[in-house]
């Protein structure tokens, strides 16, 4: 009787260990891949004039430049929800604009959202070529009042944006080499990324798109 017990007890442990494993696998399991969405990225410099022309609240460059971007992808063969984060890194400092806005379609301003904090060092973690994705620090403190990414839902099929980048020498000066990518930059300096997240903050995939 007590091997008996000993064989269920083992099989029951079996399968709810199988069945958690399957379940991960499950879980990290993309609904679509990458590919299927043919998403291309360009940049470009761009004036104030034009750039507030386009975006209602467009930074000014405050003696640095802005550079226009717009991303597009084909739509998702599924409604799977999450979200897509935009990155912009500048490769030679492996650091983000010191702003970046977007375009809102259908409204008359634009607005920029952020990642959590969290969220961004994983995917700085998991993917070794997106140094830089993580949110700022100054010391041991996040600064969740940065700018950091872009969040678009995968239906919108695209987002426009302008980032600034401010000179070293200009406001905020000393912070501005130390947390933020500065100017002058040019196009060919910056990466631009995709990546997926789940709406239970799972990192499905990223994607480089430019740089």
């Amino acid at each position: 009787m007590t091997r008996r017990r000993t064989i269920v007890a083992t099989l029951v442990v079996t399968t709810v260990l199988a069945s958690g494993l399957a379940f991960k696998v499950w879980r990290d399991t993309p609904p679509y891949g990458p590919e299927v969405l043919h998403a291309t990225a360009a940049l470009r410099p761009i004036e104030w004039d034009e750039a507030t022309a386009e975006i209602y609240n467009a930074p000014h460059p405050r003696g640095g430049q802005l550079i226009h971007g717009q991303v597009t992808w084909e739509s998702p063969p599924v409604d799977a929800g999450g979200q897509f984060e935009v990155l912009v890194i500048d490769k030679r400092s492996h650091l983000k604009p010191y702003d970046i806005v977007q375009k809102v379609p259908g409204r008359t301003h634009s607005g920029m959202t952020q990642a959590p904090w969290y969220i961004l060092d994983e995917v700085e973690r998991k993917y070794s070529w997106l140094r830089g994705a993580a949110d700022l620090r100054d010391g041991d403190k996040v600064m969740t009042g940065t700018p950091s990414s872009l969040s678009v839902l995968p239906q919108a099929n695209g987002v426009t944006f302008v980032a600034q980048f401010i000179p070293k020498a200009s406001y905020p000066s000393e912070r501005a080499h130390k947390f933020w990518a500065t100017a002058p930059v040019e196009p060919s300096d910056l990466l631009v990324a995709l990546v997926y997240i789940s709406a239970d903050d799972q990192i499905y995939w990223a994607q480089r798109l430019y740089g």
